[in-house]
């Protein structure tokens, strides 16, 4: 994939976008390094972007990001919400906080990312991969979950409400203290240790 470089000229991401929306076009195939922005955008697209080392807070509604890659990135706490996120990665980010509610989330993959107290309610995720991450105290209610993995994650306080479990394979992350109903348990993958943990939720009395 080509990548727009100019010599001797900063890509500065605000203006990259106020561009795109007075001509009502996507942001095809830049690079952003070292950016540092608060933005309050909606119903822009951003396809086939890097954004490296770029610390991006505020609010971007209904954004799609199509085959982009997020890398050293800090975004915490800034509101995704209804965007869609497909073909792309996030690799040692902080998503701290970040909202993701509603969102739509196919084929991604985020690795080593620290994304407590993330908010991923009401969303949809296909074909992801969460791989050593922190979800402490995330919140995935009510979500449909399909193709979805979870390695050597930390799930610790992590709400699963309303959100049906079939064929989650959870058995190489931590699941301590995680909340999810009777009735979403069916067909999830545990390990004998987490089987005893989730015992608690069924009423079981091990001894």
């Amino acid at each position: 994939m080509c990548k727009i470089v100019l010599i001797g000229v900063k890509l500065i991401l605000e203006d990259d976008i106020k561009i795109a929306i007075q001509n009502e076009e996507s942001i095809l195939n830049k690079e952003y390094k070292d950016e540092i922005a608060e933005l309050n955008e909606d119903n822009i697209e951003f396809n086939g972007c890097i954004f490296n080392n770029c610390k991006i807070s505020g609010k971007l509604e209904a954004v799609t990001f199509y085959n982009c890659e997020f890398i050293n990135c800090d975004l915490s706490n800034t509101n995704f919400e209804v965007c869609n996120f497909k073909k792309s990665k996030f690799n040692n980010c902080k998503l701290t906080g970040c909202n993701f509610s509603d969102a739509l989330i196919n084929n991604v993959k985020f690795e080593e990312c620290n994304m407590n107290y993330a908010n991923f309610n009401m969303s949809n995720i296909r074909d992801t991969e969460f791989k050593s991450c922190g979800l402490n105290s995330s919140s995935f209610n009510e979500v449909k979950l399909k193709e979805v993995t979870y390695k050597e994650t930390s799930l610790i306080r992590a709400q699963f409400v309303e959100t049906p479990l079939k064929n989650i394979d959870l058995s190489t992350s931590n699941i301590e203290g995680i909340l999810i109903k009777i009735q979403d348990l069916k067909g999830l993958i545990v390990n004998d240790i987490q089987a005893i943990q989730l015992s608690k939720i069924l009423g079981i009395i091990i001894k």
